[in-house]
């Protein structure tokens, strides 16, 4: 019998959480072995105790494997607590679903995903669509990794120039059809454990954004493949642990850790020259869209302190400045 080991990690998301986790144990896995651990990431608000209450009152004691932290591991690093866990036995599960809190299932997406694996055995790691909620319709799930020109583009936010530069934008059409792609949303996506072990699993390096594309970038270059696969969706509501919804905070400011990843993903996996290259396109882009928004009727919508976070977490390592 086909093993999954299913993987959310929560984080002030505790009524999601319990949803998403609900989905799974409600869902038709068509026979298939599916345990479900559930972290709670030293939640600030009361979720682990919450949870804790939660699981014994509805009687899923010996369906979900809890693990209440006192740290905040961040999204890779929590990840890996049950990645090694399960790796060390020696009944092992062939797959992980990796599933976020503010996600739930909408089809039988882990058997849909274990059918899509099982016959294609290229393939490490096959990425579920995503869908808004309340039929708000399909949401970007798939994505090329970032260039030169995407930074570019992305920072400048002008539309001639997007459209031009539309097959280099990191997010993918959110209507693809089942493909290969670069690397799928970490909200919902299933993998080969073997192919994880490959990769040590997540970079402890990264603290929160840019791990899962970082780990999709190693198991690529070790030969395997990543597929968007239509067939099987989830609903997501983005941005309710991170704050961070379309790559903007609340308060428009970008946290000191999404410039720490996106600075140590370029410089690590591209090589200095190039990560140094894509923040000076990112600069000359930002620098473009505050020119652009000086016209009338313009406005400046990109984010707040740009130059604060950009200069701090990310050109400073990136050129051997001082500490951070």
């Amino acid at each position: 019998m086909t093993q999954v080991a299913t993987v959310t990690i929560n984080y002030n998301a505790g009524d999601l959480a319990l949803q998403a986790v609900e989905s799974i144990l409600e869902a038709d896995h068509g026979g298939i072995d599916v345990e479900v651990p559930l972290i709670d990431n030293a939640s600030p608000n009361g979720d682990g105790d919450m949870l804790a209450a939660e699981i014994e009152k509805r009687g899923w004691t010996d369906k979900i494997i809890y693990h209440q932290e006192t740290t905040n591991h961040g999204f890779g690093r929590g990840n890996n607590l049950v990645l090694n866990q399960v790796w060390d036995r020696e009944n092992k599960p062939e797959y992980v679903f990796f599933l976020n809190p503010d996600a739930k299932l909408k089809t039988s997406t882990i058997s849909e995903l274990v059918s899509f694996l099982d016959a294609n055995p290229k393939v490490a790691i096959a990425g579920a669509a995503l869908d808004e909620p309340n039929d708000g319709g399909p949401a970007a799930s798939a994505f090329r990794f970032p260039t030169i020109q995407s930074e570019f583009s992305h920072a400048m936010n002008f539309g001639p120039v997007a459209r031009m530069m539309s097959q280099r934008s990191v997010a993918m059409p959110p209507d693809l059809p089942t493909q290969p792609v670069d690397w799928v949303s970490g909200s919902g996506f299933m993998a080969r454990l073997d192919a994880l072990a490959e990769v040590d699993f997540f970079d402890p390096a990264y603290f929160l954004y840019f791990e899962e594309m970082d780990m999709m970038w190693h198991v690529r270059k070790k030969g395997w493949e990543i597929w968007h696969v239509d067939e099987a969706r989830i609903e997501h509501i983005a941005g309710v642990s991170t704050g961070m919804k379309d790559g903007k905070t609340a308060s428009g400011v970008m946290p000191d850790y999404w410039w720490d990843s996106w600075s140590y993903y370029l410089r690590t996996n591209r090589g200095m020259n190039y990560a140094r290259l894509c923040a000076f396109a990112r600069f000359i882009g930002w620098c473009l869209r505050k020119t652009i928004a000086l016209l009338p009727s313009r406005e400046y919508r990109g984010p707040k302190q740009f130059l604060d976070g950009f200069w701090r977490r990310a050109v400073r390592p990136m050129f051997g400045l001082e500490a951070r």
